[in-house]
């Protein structure tokens, strides 16, 4: 004899009851509380001083997320410098790559195979202040515990920290690849006299002239009143973007 429908109803209720109850004691996991790869960090590389903020993020599916910051330097006051800056009002670009399961299983292959175990997590051994960018990297690859790091971008850190920085920056080139964004120099980059480049540390130079015995380069600080040399090679390596060009 089948039971009442409402009578069926309540019987199933309990028992789903008794069985939630018994989950939650056993202590299992619920889907809804775990964590999916579409927010999942691997890698965090956040970089910021007063007058710029560049983040390089990696999620667990391949997902590379670029948000920046470059405040006109025009319409920075010297009173705002040394003041600390809220991420929450910070007005940054976002841009979006895909790593494919190959790449992003590559890119994980070559941070773990960096060793890191004698790695400071704390470095400061360089100058300071505001227009000098402080980092921190935060590392949390699978299987493996979590690191994280902070340092200046000027310290010198450990062969395997900076390899996994170095590994970390080329993660920009796969959000320029995907947005059809603009490299941040021209492929065949020669400098000219008037050239507006950004530094890492995000103070912008404008190129003077070549040094006389053509291998080098002469700039000028656009807001502070500094002159710097520069081997040519060593260009891409120093300065982040072309900003300007000369006509």
């Amino acid at each position: 004899m089948r039971e009442p429908a409402d009578t069926a109803r309540r019987t199933v209720r309990g028992r789903g009851l008794g069985i939630l109850a018994l989950l939650i004691l056993c202590g299992v996991p619920f889907a809804h509380g775990q964590e999916s790869d579409r927010s999942r960090v691997l890698l965090r590389l956040d970089c910021s001083s007063q007058i710029s903020r560049q983040e390089i993020t990696l999620f667990a599916n391949g997902t590379v997320r670029l948000r920046e910051r470059l405040s006109d330097q025009h319409e920075l006051e010297l009173s705002d410098l040394g003041q600390p800056t809220d991420p929450e009002e910070e007005d940054l670009h976002m841009y979006l790559g895909e790593l494919s399961p190959e790449e992003l299983e590559a890119y994980l292959a070559r941070f773990a195979k960096e060793n890191l175990s004698e790695s400071e997590e704390t470095s400061r051994d360089s100058l300071g202040g505001a227009w000098v960018e402080e980092c921190r990297l935060d590392l949390a690859l699978p299987g493996q515990a979590s690191r994280h790091f902070a340092f200046g971008r000027y310290d010198s850190l450990s062969l395997g920290t900076a390899q996994v920085v170095r590994i970390a920056r080329e993660l920009e080139e796969i959000v320029e690849r995907d947005e059809g964004l603009e490299p941040p120099f021209p492929p065949d980059y020669e400098p000219r006299t008037g050239d507006v480049l950004q530094r890492l540390d995000g103070v912008l130079f404008e190129v003077v002239r070549y040094t006389d015995d053509g291998g080098g380069v002469e700039l000028e600080g656009v807001e502070q009143p500094v002159t710097i040399f520069i081997d040519q090679s060593n260009l891409r390596a120093r300065f982040r973007r072309l900003v300007r060009r000369a006509q």
